[in-house]
């Protein structure tokens, strides 16, 4: 979020721990809450973007003692949101595309807000891939805009180029099926290769089929039975089925190192801040 303002709020040595309400911490009284409540909210009605931005997110989060109100959020989020606020312009966004605490869906709103956010240089990265990405989506469903699969793989193209992810397995099928982009099975074997390594299940899974039948890479049983496992262990039921056809044909030492692999791919990424909660322990290696 832009802090530049809420920084020197919290930086005048108020006694009431205005910080401390805004964003969750715990230790403080019911009164305290209450006198943090009206302080945030006296700043946001006065015309405050960043405080604006305050209230909407304690509407969506229910801190600060606020019910959670998806209604109020988005009307506090709005008013930030016209004046060029680029947090509230993307959480606005976020609300009306996937729709939440009894806000409704709106395609064409979600599609404006995420445009208007994603254009804002003081964006962080992380936000602006994942609005690229909702943006693709949109691209691709046909919501709140036409249906365009040439501009969907784009939009996936500069999310995947920002990091996200998903969009990197998203992008790795528009070349695997030629959909928006010339078909190209190298090309999807980088972006679904870069999924996977990140811990997308999905992208695991298509990438051991790739190996398995050696499409776009040279065909490999250890590599594919690494990543049926990987993806098995995390609860997907077809790659545990694939894993075990593919174990009926490998050699008792093949299936030996792509357990190793497998371990070694565990360990590594338990140890990586990026990928920690993309897999759940304990692992079912197997």
């Amino acid at each position: 979020m832009n802090m530049g303002g809420t920084w020197k709020y919290w930086g005048m040595g108020l006694t009431l721990g205005v910080a401390s309400c805004a964003f969750g911490q715990t230790g403080l009284t019911v009164q305290d809450l209450d006198i943090q409540r009206q302080y945030w909210f006296k700043k946001a009605a006065a015309g405050d973007v960043d405080a604006q931005f305050v209230m909407g997110d304690g509407y969506l989060s229910g801190r600060m003692n606020l019910p959670r109100d998806g209604q109020r959020a988005a009307e506090w989020f709005l008013k930030a949101a016209q004046h060029g606020h680029a947090d509230s312009q993307f959480e606005l966004g976020k609300l009306y595309y996937f729709g939440t605490l009894c806000v409704t869906p709106n395609g064409p709103e979600a599609v404006h807000w995420l445009r208007s956010a994603e254009a804002q240089p003081g964006l962080k990265s992380k936000q602006r891939s994942f609005a690229q990405m909702l943006l693709a989506t949109c691209f691709t469903t046909g919501l709140g805009i036409g249906k365009d699969d040439v501009e969907a793989a784009r939009w996936f193209r500069k999310a995947a180029q920002g990091g996200d992810h998903l969009a990197e397995y998203r992008l790795g099928l528009c070349f695997l099926n030629g959909s928006g982009v010339p078909q190209d099975d190298r090309e999807a074997s980088f972006w679904l290769l870069k999924a996977a390594n990140a811990g997308e299940t999905e992208a695991q899974v298509k990438l051991a089929g790739i190996y398995t039948n050696g499409r776009g890479l040279p065909q490999d049983y250890v590599e594919a039975y690494k990543w049926f496992n990987l993806a098995a262990a995390k609860g997907d039921n077809q790659a545990e089925k694939s894993r075990e056809l593919l174990r009926s044909i490998m050699t008792p030492r093949q299936v030996a190192e792509a357990q190793r692999l497998s371990s070694d791919y565990y360990n590594r990424v338990s140890a990586s801040a990026d990928a920690t909660d993309r897999i759940a322990p304990p692992m079912r290696l197997q």
